[in-house]
């Protein structure tokens, strides 16, 4: 599949325009490898991402969301999640939690302008399956991101990720 470098406005109530591309391909010696394209067959606010890393996994879930992704209090840190460049996502549990055991966080690494690694709050795994995952190791799990979504001037004014939830089939989660 050959990388479109497609760059992406978005305006948000009459403010300054943010311009976003495609960042390519990365790979490296380990496996990994990153790779964005303009999705052709959604509008032009859509990114599709293939991410691929060493082992052997399988779906556990797909097509989840980000709980709360959305929230004003993460508006800043999404912003810069998504103006960056080489997203990857990671999951936590949250320790102050209501019910610790089932809070999952979702982070969001990604790379700036400078190539400077951050790692960003997003949000939450949602609860139903936060509680399938329910005192499993969360780290032995991998979100792949499959697309993330811009806001769009008089479409939608949120931001959206959708990822595949997959665990290694040596290391199965069990519910």
């Amino acid at each position: 599949m050959s990388v479109w470098s497609a760059i992406i406005k978005v305006m948000s109530n009459k403010s300054v325009q943010q311009q976003f591309k495609a960042t390519g391909v990365l790979r490296n010696e380990e496996g990994w490898s990153y790779e964005e394209s303009r999705n052709f067959s959604s509008s032009q606010s859509t990114v599709r991402i293939d991410q691929q890393r060493p082992g052997n996994w399988e779906t556990l879930e797909s097509s989840c969301g980000i709980v709360g992704l959305n929230k004003p209090l993460r508006q800043k840190d999404v912003a810069r999640f998504f103006a960056g460049s080489y997203r990857w996502l990671r999951l936590e549990r949250e320790l102050n939690g209501f019910r610790a055991n089932n809070v999952i966080k979702v982070m969001g690494t990604y790379r700036d302008k400078s190539g400077k690694e951050f790692v960003a709050h997003l949000g939450f795994l949602n609860l139903a399956l936060a509680e399938i995952l329910e005192g499993e190791n969360v780290l032995k799990l991998w979100a792949r991101i499959r697309f993330i979504r811009f806001p769009s001037p008089g479409r939608d004014s949120k931001y959206m990720i959708r990822f595949d939830l997959m665990q290694d089939k040596d290391l199965r989660v069990t519910a």
